[in-house]
């Protein structure tokens, strides 16, 4: 999964603490990755904070605009992210929770707090938002979007990634693992040799499955009831 972070603190070694933090948690953390944006003040971080992210760290004492006037500033614009404050004093946060604030970090910040309060941030996102994933494949990694994946076929050890719009991808990389970085995000091992995408299932066969493409996958006599009731599941969902 990817996350993006924008981090804001007008103190520099309080950046790099946090920094190192979040790539420490990146490093334990598995099929989790962070794309991170830091900024020392409140102007550059309405000006240049990519509208997207997912996630804010900001400090509440800054020169110039506060934490909570550039929070209400960002909510004004309908901007949706988790905020996490980072504070010495706990007198704002019933302002804090005024901008909708998910957690108040004191300063000086430990570094439990922070892992414990963003993974569960994590875990929401996941079960709320498009599956994107970063996929390591050697060197190289590709973030991949699971909700425009119709299905994988592994061949020995590599994966094709085949989407609906998209030319296929191949991965260096087993279907085991796959299957743990879709598990919230309606897929099915309907064969030893599939994963598939429920939400892209267009007719069902005995033996087989008719994906959106129009590409047959089998059907493992052993898993079809299993796959029968995940795919009513999911369409239910």
């Amino acid at each position: 999964m990817l996350l993006k972070i924008a981090v804001c603190d007008d103190e520099p070694i309080a950046l790099k603490q946090i920094e190192q933090y979040l790539l420490q948690i990146q490093q334990e953390t598995e099929h989790l990755q962070f794309s991170i944006f830091f900024f020392s003040d409140a102007e550059d971080l309405l000006a240049h904070m990519p509208r997207d992210i997912q996630l804010l760290l900001l400090d509440i004492r800054m020169p110039g605009s506060s934490g909570i006037e550039t929070a209400r500033k960002l909510r004004k614009e309908g901007l949706d992210f988790y905020l996490f404050f980072i504070t010495s004093n706990t007198q704002y946060a019933l302002d804090g929770y005024s901008v909708h604030a998910y957690a108040f970090l004191s300063k000086p910040l430990q570094y439990t707090h922070l892992k414990t309060h963003l993974l569960e941030v994590a875990a929401r996102i996941q079960k709320t938002s498009p599956a994107l994933v970063s996929l390591k494949d050697g060197a190289s990694s590709h973030v991949v979007d699971f909700t425009e994946v119709v299905y994988t076929e592994v061949f020995g050890h590599t994966s094709v990634i085949v989407f609906e719009n998209s030319p296929s991808l191949k991965l260096k990389i087993s279907l085991d693992e796959l299957e743990k970085f879709t598990a919230n995000h309606s897929f099915f091992r309907c064969h030893k040799s599939y994963l598939i995408n429920l939400r892209k299932v267009k007719s069902i066969r005995p033996a087989e499955i008719i994906m959106s493409n129009g590409d047959v996958i089998p059907l493992s006599r052993n898993r079809k009831q299993d796959f029968l009731l995940a795919f009513h599941e999911a369409i239910d969902f």
